[in-house]
């Protein structure tokens, strides 16, 4: 296999759908720092904002070890 070939095996199409959930996540942590929050919503974000982020950075390690 020439180089040519494996760059464009190694290209591959971009997930919008991670993009929006990192997205999101970051509005939330923002959100959570937010001085005049409810002790409720503090709660309910920061119950999933952190695994959502690990969540995310596994399933792109697990993409880029086939890679």
């Amino acid at each position: 296999m020439n180089n040519d070939s494996q760059v464009i095996v190694s290209k591959k199409e971009r997930l919008h759908w991670l993009d929006y959930s990192k997205t999101i996540g970051m509005y939330l942590v923002v959100l959570g720092h937010v001085k005049d929050n409810t002790l409720l919503l503090k709660g309910i974000i920061y119950s999933f904002h952190m695994p959502l982020f690990f969540f995310l950075s596994g399933f792109l390690h697990k993409l880029r070890i086939g890679g």
